[in-house]
C-alpha cells in the first residue's frame, strides 16, 4: 500500500496525518517536491537525486543567500529583499509555518524589474531547483539539482518534455505522465493498493499503467455539482484496477452521490479526518491572539465589553504603541518578542483563539489552536484558516457585538462552550478512528 499525492499542500497533510493516526504507516509519495517535505514523505526528485543525509544540514536563513558583491539584503518577518544601489533585484520568500525567516525561494529580477529566475531552496539549505522565465513573465523550464549542483531533472514547460540524468544515462520522456510512470516502475514497491487525492497526475499515471490492484481516491475538492470526467473513468469495469472513493466533506459527498447511478454509489463512502489534540479544553476565560501587526479588528471594543475574559496578545516582533496602549486595561496581557516557549505556554493556558489580525497568519496559529482544542472565533475579513473555523463562529465587523454575546453565554454555560467547540469539529469533518479504519477496510474488500 502506498499514498500518491500531487503536492503536500494542506489537504494532503490532513489526509496523511489521518492515515497515520489510523495506523497506516505505508510509503507516501509526493510528485511535486517543494524542498520541505516531512522526512516520512518522498518524491521522484529525492529518489533520483539520492542526496545523502548529513548532520550539518540546516535550512538557509534569509541573510545567507548568496548575492553579488556590494549588493545588500534586507528583511522583515514577511519577506526579504535584495537590492543594488537601492534598486530591488531580488525577493526572498520564507517557508510558511516553519522556523523564522527560512528561505523557500528567491525571485530574481532584471534591471527592468521583470521576473527572470526563481531559485528554490530546501530544508537542507541548498538550491535544489531553478525556474527560468521569458520576458513576458512566463515560466519556460525548470531544473533540479543534487547536493553537488549536478542537474538531475530537466522539465520543459513549453514542450512538456522531461529529461532525467540517472545512473550515468540520460532518459527522455515526452510528458510528465511518462516520467511518473517510469518513476513508479523504478521504485520496485508493491503497487497493489494505492491511496491518492487527485484526479490529475496520480490518477492519470495509474489509469495509463492499468495494473491489477485497488485504487482509493480521497476526494477533497469541490465538484460544484458536476462529476469530473476522470472520476467517471474510475467506474469503468474494464479497468484492471478497481477504484473506490472516500469523501470527507458531507455536502460534497451528497453532491457526488446525486450525480451517480446506484451501482456507482456503492463505490462511494463518506469519510472524515482524524485529529490529535495536544490538550483538552478546560473552559477557561483566557483568549489568545497571535499577530505580526497592530491591526487587530475591534480589539479594544472586545476587551472593554468582555472584562471577565483575559486577553493574551503575543507577537514575535516588537509591538507598536497602538498595541502597547492596550496595557491600560486590566484584562489584557501583552507578549512582545515572544519566543516559542512563551507561545506554547499560551496555547496550553488559553482555551479560546481570536483570529482577528490583518495580514498573514503567524506560525500556523489557527491550525495550532485547533490542535489545542480551543474554540476558534474569527472576524470575517481577517479569518485565515477557515477549514478549522466554523461559519457560526465567524462574525462581520458590523456584528462584532454578536461575538461579545457568544462569549458572555459561554462564560455562564459550559454546555454553550461545548456547543461552540463541537461546531468546529463537525465543520472540520472529524471522524472517530474506528470508523475511518472500518471505512478503509470496506474499500479494500469491495
Amino acid at each position: 500500500m502506498i499514498n500518491i499525492f500531487d503536492n503536500y499542500h494542506f489537504n494532503s497533510q490532513l489526509l496523511h496525518r489521518s492515515l497515520k493516526l489510523a495506523g497506516y504507516q505505508h510509503l507516501t509519495i509526493c510528485l511535486e517536491d517543494d524542498g520541505f517535505l516531512p522526512d516520512d514523505v518522498t518524491s521522484p526528485y529525492q529518489f533520483f537525486a539520492q542526496n545523502p543525509i548529513k548532520q550539518t544540514d540546516k535550512p538557509l536563513f534569509f541573510n545567507e543567500v548568496e548575492v553579488p558583491t556590494h549588493w545588500e539584503i534586507t528583511g522583515t518577518n514577511d519577506m526579504g529583499k535584495i537590492k543594488n544601489l537601492g534598486e530591488i533585484r531580488g525577493k526572498i520568500f520564507y517557508q510558511s509555518n516553519f522556523k523564522s525567516r527560512i528561505v523557500n525561494r528567491v525571485e530574481w529580477l532584471d534591471n527592468k524589474q521583470r521576473l527572470r529566475i526563481v531559485d528554490f531552496y530546501n530544508k537542507k539549505g541548498f538550491k535544489f531547483a531553478e525556474a527560468i522565465y521569458d520576458l513576458a513573465g512566463k515560466a519556460i523550464m525548470k531544473k533540479y539539482f543534487d547536493h553537488l549542483g549536478k542537474e538531475i531533472i530537466y522539465e520543459n514547460y513549453v514542450t512538456g518534455d522531461y529529461v532525467l540524468n540517472w545512473k550515468n544515462k540520460t532518459h527522455f520522456f515526452k510528458s510528465q505522465e511518462a516520467f511518473v510512470i517510469y518513476y513508479l516502475k523504478q521504485l520496485n514497491v508493491d503497487l497493489d493498493v494505492i491511496i491518492f487525492n487527485s484526479l490529475a497526475m496520480p490518477f492519470i499515471a495509474l489509469y495509463r499503467m492499468n495494473t491489477i490492484g485497488k485504487g482509493i481516491l480521497v476526494w477533497q475538492e469541490n465538484s460544484h455539482g458536476t462529476i469530473p470526467g476522470n472520476m467517471k473513468l474510475m467506474f469503468d469495469e474494464s479497468l484492471n484496477r478497481n477504484y473506490s472513493i472516500i469523501i470527507p466533506n458531507r455536502d460534497e459527498y451528497l453532491k457526488i452521490r446525486q450525480g451517480l447511478c446506484d451501482k456507482e454509489r456503492d463505490k462511494v463512502i463518506r469519510g472524515g479526518y482524524l485529529y490529535s489534540y495536544r490538550k483538552q479544553n478546560q473552559f477557561t476565560r483566557n483568549i489568545l491572539t497571535l499577530t505580526n501587526s497592530d491591526q487587530l479588528l475591534c480589539i479594544e471594543e472586545l476587551v472593554k465589553s468582555n472584562s471577565e475574559y483575559q486577553f493574551h496578545i503575543a507577537a514575535i516582533t516588537e509591538m507598536s504603541n497602538r498595541l502597547l496602549d492596550l496595557m491600560k486595561y486590566d484584562n489584557v496581557r501583552l507578549y512582545p518578542v515572544a519566543n516559542e516557549e512563551t507561545i506554547e505556554s499560551l496555547y496550553q493556558r488559553c482555551d479560546i483563539y481570536l483570529d482577528n489580525n490583518k495580514g498573514n497568519e503567524l506560525l500556523n496559529a489557527v491550525g495550532r489552536a485547533f490542535e489545542n482544542d480551543m474554540v476558534i472565533f474569527a472576524t470575517h475579513d481577517e479569518a485565515h484558516n477557515r477549514m478549522f473555523t466554523a461559519p457560526e463562529n465567524i462574525v462581520m465587523k458590523k456584528d462584532i457585538n454578536n461575538l461579545t454575546t457568544m462569549l458572555q453565554k459561554m462564560s455562564n454555560s459550559k454546555k454553550t462552550y461545548l456547543t461552540r467547540l463541537q461546531l468546529q469539529k463537525n465543520y472540520s469533518n472529524e471522524i472517530e478512528p474506528e470508523k475511518l479504519i472500518n471505512k478503509i477496510k470496506v474499500m479494500l474488500q469491495s
